[in-house]
């Protein structure tokens, strides 16, 4: 049955309640009649619904109520303005038993969308856009090589179910701090599914997102073989896939290059060959395209930051979670890399600061597995490095760990000091170098301080001269005594007046060729 060039007011049909057309039909609007949806009605149709172009009219819908289709739309306009809605507002449902498709010779903008349909999905013919919500309760879109759009910037636009966009979906976003979910797949089964978050961190000079996935059959040098990459100082020996020599990668292409912000992924474990025994083993690899080798996947550790052991974006979760790294900068292709032990101690911040004559260092870490201890280095020209302190890790931790030690003997005019991250099983890792510079060094400098013992002094750039060192208090009465040579140009001697001082202020002083050098140091 056809309804054929009749003006169909479905406002004076269903003003307050809905209204069916049961019989299997097409419905087709051929712009001799207004066809019209008022706010609150909902109007199916069992079947389709064609708008085209008659004597140069094109068919138009002021749909401001609801219109649910288990048939097809087909856009036929060909006239200026071929958008089948004349108004942006309503609904539109395909909720389909069997494939539907959206068809026509021009494209068709939305204002809502819903996907439900219970059977093979729904088909684009042309790219398809929904400028307000769209949701997806149930059902494929696959798209072929066409796009759907989503062009509402709220991340909140998409609400979600079920279903996927097999093929390439694009969603415009803004420069905020959300999540932006792509449900994709790369097949027509349920178990095609593989879902990817934008985590967005105030990205600037992006409009949109194209994003797709496929679950590729590996081939050198496009093979695990080839993966070259560490995490920690683990190495990541293989990527996730659908199966054995398959590898899932998700692909996010922007419209233009970030111009500032970053942004995070969570790459969704459901449907891979991953499970709960490798939890803590998997985290997100990048590579920029274009590539032909798995070498230029990369973990980015160092740049990045994991999520702490044992939590969401580092666990399998019953197939539930997802893989979660943040920071990223450049954009290109996703994939879900593992090792085979857990990936040791997630580094958040290393630094050296000069705090007088002494050199402050200090890290943190978001998480740790399997960590026995740290030790702090220095070296004069950041390439021969000797061990300065050891500090003790907290072995495994899930939760943020703050460390510190300190440097009393800088070097004269620079000293770099980097992290060895040792595990129990010997595996060890670098952090990045953290340059300090003396432009004047002191001569003279004392630490501890304050202390309750022995104390040492330290003697720069006084190589081949005595020095006479003394200890007074504030008013000038002298407690400790001694001349020292100098041998070399940073000497360190210990002072250890026991029993002399008591609790309070005294200056430590040292005299060489008629030049006076004076300390404060507190006793406790």
């Amino acid at each position: 049955m056809k309804c054929l060039n009749k003006y169909l007011l479905l406002s004076s049909l269903c003003s307050l309640v809905s209204y069916r057309m049961n019989a299997q039909f097409t419905v087709y609007n051929n712009g001799l009649a207004a066809v019209s949806i008022v706010s609150s009605c909902s109007v199916s149709i069992t079947g389709g619904y064609t708008s085209q172009t008659l004597t140069g009219v094109n068919g138009k819908m002021d749909n401001q109520g609801t219109l649910q289709l288990t048939g097809d739309w087909n856009n036929q306009n060909t006239a200026a303005t071929p958008n089948p809605f004349s108004t942006n507002a309503g609904t539109v449902i395909f909720n389909g038993s069997v494939l539907q498709n959206i068809l026509g010779t021009n494209t068709t903008t939305f204002y809502n969308l819903t996907i439900a349909n219970s059977g093979a999905g729904v088909s684009l013919s042309e790219n398809t856009t929904t400028t307000n919500t769209l949701t997806l309760t149930s059902g494929i879109i696959t798209t072929g090589a066409n796009l759907f759009i989503l062009s509402n910037t709220s991340a909140a636009s998409l609400i979600y179910t079920n279903g996927f966009v097999y093929g390439t979906f694009r969603r415009y976003v803004a420069s905020n701090t959300n999540s932006y979910l792509f449900p994709l797949g790369d097949g027509n089964s349920s178990t095609n599914r593989h879902q990817i978050s934008f985590l967005n961190n105030s990205i600037t000079g992006v409009n949109y997102l194209d994003a797709s996935v496929t679950s590729f059959v590996q081939s050198a040098p496009n093979n695990d073989a080839a993966l070259n990459t560490s995490q920690g100082g683990t190495p990541i020996t293989a990527t996730a896939g659908e199966a054995t020599g398959q590898t899932v990668i998700w692909t996010l292409t922007p419209d233009a290059i970030p111009s500032g912000g970053n942004y995070g992924v969570q790459l969704f474990v459901e449907n891979t060959n991953l499970s709960s025994a490798d939890d803590n083993l998997f985290c997100p690899l990048k590579r920029t395209l274009p590539s032909i080798t798995y070498a230029d996947f990369a973990t980015y550790d160092g740049s990045t930051s994991l999520t702490a052991l044992g939590t969401a974006g580092r666990i399998y979760n019953s197939g539930n979670g997802y893989a979660q790294r943040t920071g990223y900068t450049t954009f290109s292709q996703h994939t879900i890399g593992k090792g085979s032990v857990p990936l040791p101690v997630e580094l958040i911040g290393f630094d050296a600061k000069l705090d007088g004559n002494i050199v402050n260092v200090e890290w943190s870490t978001a998480s740790e597995s399997n960590s026995d201890y740290f030790m702090v280095q220095q070296s004069k020209d950041a390439v021969d490095f000797t061990d300065l302190v050891q500090i003790n890790a907290a072995g495994n931790s899930s939760t943020i760990k703050n460390y510190s030690a300190v440097d009393y003997e800088p070097y004269s005019d620079v000293s770099y000091y980097r992290l060895k991250q040792v595990d129990y099983n010997g595996n060890f890792k670098y952090s990045n170098i953290s340059e300090v510079y003396f432009k004047n060094a002191d001569v003279l400098s004392v630490y501890p301080n304050p202390t309750s013992g022995p104390f040492y002094v330290c003697i720069s750039g006084m190589n081949g001269q005595e020095v006479f060192i003394l200890v007074r208090d504030v008013i000038g009465q002298e407690y400790y005594s001694k001349v020292f040579f100098v041998a070399n140009d940073k000497e360190i001697f210990a002072i250890d007046p026991s029993g002399k001082l008591s609790p309070g202020i005294y200056f430590v002083v040292a005299a060489s060729n008629n030049t006076m050098y004076e300390k404060k140091i507190m006793i406790k």
